[in-house]
């Protein structure tokens, strides 16, 4: 008779005989806590299929070298700060005493691909229980919408945010209330693995939990089922952030460790809106041997009269000279000097300048630099959506600060005019 050894999802290990693949099926799915359809947590995604081995990363965060600010906005108020503990590979927000705040949010917002399992992974630590004026949250979350596991002076808590009603309502859960599983050892001031698992179409399940002894572990569920009045949030497309506040006396300290958030299931490449630009139409740019900008791009602080928090890829920038010339490619550069932005359209989430004549490089990363002969057309980065993988075209954390992407060009000697075109796509 046929025989098989396996394990539960919480590493319980069992042996089963069976005359059939029929019996086998059913004897396994028992023993996996799958009968009837129901599942158990780390068995199935979000949306029900059994999970397999591909996901794929859209964004991940680890702090050995430093706090991470290419990937990272730090707001701070009051007396707060950030510091990066090298030994530790991790980051303290700590907040004094008269009412500070420290928060850490990604640049990034990342893109939720509907019908795909967006899967969040945080580490980090709360630290001592709080009294009344100190709050601790870590999540997938902004100031709008999101999910996050909340410590403050009523212990902890899961908080699903939104802001469908036009303001910001909360739905706070705290921890003896917690539907799955309690957690009742779980000690705030040693290091967690919280998860987020999510579908959003609208509408969806939440499952918020933690790992333990290896395996994720469902604490609570929230359900928005289809009769609902609104989507349980505006966006699945959202940043990681960790955060402590003070309101008055009380200092604090938390620790922020690796983040990570995944798209189960693959993430088909989306195609998105077209789009392109080139200076052609102002005669190209008058050239010397000190760089200028000959074409810059950035996203609109709002969209359609929302904060645009969508996706700019650049594919390709083509640039053409008269003259010899050295090209440099600088992100989080900023256009100064007779900047002239203009919308890209009323259907675009850009806007770009090429009439800039100075720029920046202040807290500004090159990111790609080469040579154009004279006479001669050459691609920078043609088709490398990898160019700014890492390194999002977005706003900053409130919302009203865009990050700029800048071309230049300076000749190796004398002068000379010189054209650039810019092809990006739009996701949104």
């Amino acid at each position: 008779m046929p025989f098989i050894s396996t394990t539960d999802p919480n590493g319980v290990r069992g042996e089963f005989e069976f005359e059939s693949i029929t019996d086998m099926l059913r004897e396994l799915y028992s023993f996996w806590g799958l009968e009837n359809g129901e599942s158990v947590s780390g068995v199935r995604d979000a949306f029900g299929r059994l999970r397999v081995s591909d996901p794929l990363t859209l964004f991940d965060s680890q702090l050995q070298y430093d706090e991470g600010p290419l990937a990272w906005n730090t707001v701070t108020s009051g007396t707060a700060s950030a510091s990066h503990n090298a030994n530790e590979s991790s980051v303290t927000l700590t907040v004094g005493a008269g009412g500070s705040s420290v928060i850490r949010q990604s640049k990034q917002y990342m893109r939720y691909k509907p019908g795909k399992s967006q899967y969040v992974l945080l580490t980090g630590v709360f630290g001592e229980a709080p009294s009344d004026d100190l709050v601790r949250r870590v999540g997938y979350f902004d100031t709008d919408n999101g999910i996050f596991l909340q410590h403050d002076s009523s212990g902890l808590s899961l908080v699903r945010r939104t802001k469908t009603s036009g303001t910001v309502v909360e739905e706070t859960v705290v921890q003896a209330q917690w539907n799955e599983n309690t957690f009742s050892t779980l000690d705030p001031t040693k290091t967690f693995l919280f998860f987020i698992d999510l579908e959003w179409l609208g509408v969806g399940r939440v499952r918020c939990g933690f790992f333990s002894n290896g395996e994720p572990v469902t604490a609570h569920v929230f359900n928005a089922t289809p009769d609902e009045d609104v989507p349980y949030i505006a966006t699945a497309n959202l940043p990681v952030r960790y955060e402590v506040s003070s309101a008055a006396n009380e200092t604090g300290t938390m620790k922020q460790i690796c983040a990570s958030v995944i798209s189960e299931g693959g993430f088909e490449e989306e195609l998105g809106i077209p789009q392109s630009r080139d200076n052609v139409a102002g005669g190209g740019k008058s050239l010397t041997t000190s760089a200028v900008p000959v074409i810059c791009l950035r996203p609109k602080a709002t969209f359609n009269s929302i904060t645009n928090r969508a996706t700019i890829i650049p594919e390709s920038i083509e640039l053409f000279a008269d003259a010899a010339v050295c090209y440099r490619i600088y992100y989080n550069a900023n256009a100064t000097t007779a900047a002239d932005w203009t919308s890209q359209g009323t259907a675009s989430i850009a806007e770009y300048d090429v009439a800039a004549t100075a720029f920046t490089t202040t807290n500004a990363q090159l990111i790609s630099t080469g040579f154009v002969a004279a006479s001669n057309a050459n691609k920078a980065g043609s088709a490398d959506e990898a160019l700014t993988v890492r390194l999002p075209l977005t706003l900053d954390y409130a919302g009203t600060t865009p990050i700029e992407l800048v071309v230049t060009m300076q000749t190796l000697s004398g002068t000379g005019t010189g054209y650039a075109a810019l092809r990006w796509r739009e996701l949104y």
